[in-house]
């Protein structure tokens, strides 16, 4: 423990810094690229030099909590965030926001003037954690058994049981003595705007993808003493966890998230208010496990994971396994990935062809079948093709309505189509009273022609897998896009992972061509509405315009629901518009949903279900 204790002090002296500021010479600590905290009384509020290395950078104050302070002592928590623009390379601080222990021992560096030079010099002091104490609107920890001296102010103070920076120094008890003074906890630094705290937290846990600082925490004896992390995972796993973690969009429900992770669901997380996934990840691993309960953060990366696309998705689900194996808890990780399915396949299906006919081609054949478990039925069909779209609009509205009262309401609709008829509105068909058919049930539509040529059916399965598993991608078309359909051809082939083509515009043209681009590659999926982007079609100025708003609305759903199979999501963003009349972006929406596990139309025989 000695040599650990000696590498973390080495770790310390190198991010701790000097502080000119309005209000006077102070520390801080290189906390994340190019970001320093130190106290806010230190800068006074205004903007200050950072001392570091022989160099002198100016920095700019991007946030101080609270703005401005007392006559005294500035309240808690008493932070400022700075931002040196042109920052040299240098290392971080690992930080901890978790409660320190009672009693546990502390190292604080920062730039007193001492022994009469007059000039600050960079010096080190060690102390305990002596208790709290609670004064100027929050609590601080009292640290003891040492001087702490004017210019201590903003230095950081390392948790020598865990290897975390804890704290920062606010001020001392009695000058020229060993009383030691207050730190100020890193829970502080959440009193800073919601945006600002997760941006510089994840700045905080790339920085460390190098594992310099965790290799010297996993020197300690009880490296995750104290619980700063569940007592199962080391330093190494935790900082590549973090990493991760810091390189995925921000959920957008983190209590749905944090629920979905926990083995009793029911549980209500508590006074917890996440600001970031990480928060989630130190919470589950600090709970108690019961027996054959997987650990919780293997739990969350598994179930990130399974929605992240691309490579991420893959480094989450790679993280759990490994970390999973390091814990004999393999079993138990197969069953928590068999208990969370992507998508419910346990409801009915109701299945809607329409088939134009080779000499009249305005003119379809109707076949309807309902697949329910194992069991299909096929419920009408024409010899034939006798229906006008209008007239097969009215026919399959009728056995719809009988249908979904049969089946108590359930179910999801399927429409296989020529192409010709993917922009017949059939989700809007009034199948309830006073409401529509894409309001009440997930409608997909699918690519008859497709069905019908075996020849890409390959490249289908392989990429539906992947959307099942949660691993594909995106591909968006945006507005001002006019890629060649040989470009388009070669983008989507030479990206296994496109499992879904989104088009911000109703299909005309070149997204028509786009479209039937994606399905010949074997996309299982596409997304688009039917009206127009008028911003574009006007050629108006502007960067905004309804298709780019529908491109932000329907990722950030995805976001914030992404265990959501897309059917039920789109049915969302229906009942969405329809609520709200005058934001435009997700009316019309369309969804081709195409499984290749239900091939084409079944053999069997004309049956009443």
């Amino acid at each position: 423990m000695p040599n650990a204790r000696q590498n973390l002090a080495v770790l310390l002296e190198s991010v701790v810094v000097q502080i000119s500021g309005h209000g006077g010479a102070g520390s801080g600590v290189w906390i994340a690229p190019g970001r320093v905290l130190t106290c806010a009384h230190v800068t006074g509020g205004g903007p200050a030099d950072v001392l570091w290395g022989g160099g002198r950078y100016p920095a700019s104050v991007l946030e101080t909590v609270p703005a401005f302070g007392g006559e005294d002592l500035w309240p808690f928590p008493d932070l400022a965030l700075l931002a040196v623009a042109d920052a040299p390379d240098h290392p971080c601080a690992w930080l901890s926001d978790r409660p320190v222990s009672l009693h546990t021992d502390l190292l604080a560096y920062g730039y007193p003037a001492l022994y009469g030079e007059g000039r600050p010099g960079r010096t080190s002091i060690s102390g305990r954690h002596r208790g709290t104490s609670d004064l100027l609107g929050g609590t601080f920890v009292r640290f003891t058994d040492d001087e702490v001296a004017a210019g201590m102010s903003g230095g950081p103070v390392l948790d020598l049981r865990t290897g975390a920076v804890c704290g920062l120094v606010k001020s001392t008890r009695k000058a020229g003595t060993a009383l030691g003074g207050l730190v100020i906890p890193l829970n502080g630094m959440r009193a800073f705007p919601a945006e600002l705290w997760r941006d510089v937290w994840r700045a905080h846990d790339r920085a460390h993808a190098d594992g310099a600082w965790a290799r010297a925490r996993q020197e300690l004896a009880e490296p995750t003493a104290g619980k700063p992390i569940g007592p199962a995972l080391s330093p190494s796993d935790e900082v590549a966890l973090l990493e991760l973690l810091a390189s995925i969009p921000v959920p957008g429900d983190l209590g749905e998230v944090f629920r979905r992770a926990l083995y009793r669901p029911a549980i209500r997380p508590d006074d917890l208010v996440p600001l970031d996934v990480r928060d989630l990840m130190y919470e589950l691993a600090e709970r108690t496990l019961r027996p054959g309960e997987l650990f919780g953060p293997v739990r969350l990366a598994a179930d990130l994971g399974s929605t992240a696309s691309g490579a991420m998705g893959e480094r989450l689900r790679v993280w759990a396994a490994v970390v999973a194996a390091k814990l004999g808890q393999g079993s138990e990780l197969d069953e928590w990935r068999a208990r969370t399915p992507l998508a419910s396949d346990d409801e009915p299906v109701i299945v809607v062809q329409l088939e134009p006919d080779a000499l009249r081609p305005d003119r379809y054949r109707l076949t309807i079948w309902v697949h329910e478990g194992d069991v299909t039925s096929k419920l009408y069909l024409d010899d034939h093709a006798v229906y006008s779209a209008a007239d097969a609009r009215a026919e399959v509205s009728r056995h719809l309505t009988e249908q979904l009262r049969r089946l108590h309401g359930r179910g999801t609709v399927e429409f296989v189509l020529p192409t010709e008829l993917f922009d017949e509105d059939f989700e809007e068909l009034g199948t309830r009273r006073r409401s529509r058919l894409g309001r009440t049930n997930p409608v997909v539509i699918r690519d008859l022609e497709r069905l019908q040529d075996p020849a890409s059916w390959h490249e289908w399965e392989l990429r539906w897998k992947q959307l099942k598993a949660g691993t594909a991608s995106t591909e968006w078309l945006d507005c001002t896009d006019r890629s060649h359909p040989d470009q388009l051809d070669g983008r989507i082939r030479g990206h296994e992972r496109i499992g879904v083509m989104a088009l911000t515009r109703r299909l005309q043209g070149s997204t028509q061509e786009a479209l039937e681009v994606a399905l010949g590659a074997g996309v299982p999926a596409a997304v688009w509405r039917r009206d127009g982007c008028s911003e574009h079609t006007t050629a108006q100025p502007g960067n905004a315009c309804v298709g780019g708003r529908f491109r932000d609305d329907f990722e950030r759903r995805r976001s914030e629901h992404p265990h959501e199979p897309l059917p039920r999501l789109v049915k969302k963003l229906r009942n969405d518009a329809a609520a709200a009349p005058d934001s435009d972006e997700c009316r019309n929406v369309v969804l081709l949903w195409d499984s290749p596990e239900r091939l084409p139309e079944p053999f069997v025989p004309l049956t009443e279900p």
